[in-house]
């Protein structure tokens, strides 16, 4: 399961990967 926002833990916490931060300096966020 791939998310440009990042995936939530079990303790509701998101997590981002540095694939992540790579897709949203592209979208510009």
């Amino acid at each position: 399961m791939n998310s440009t926002r990042g995936r939530l833990t079990k303790d509701g916490i998101r997590i981002y990967e540095p694939k992540d931060f790579v897709c949203m300096a592209k979208a510009g966020h």
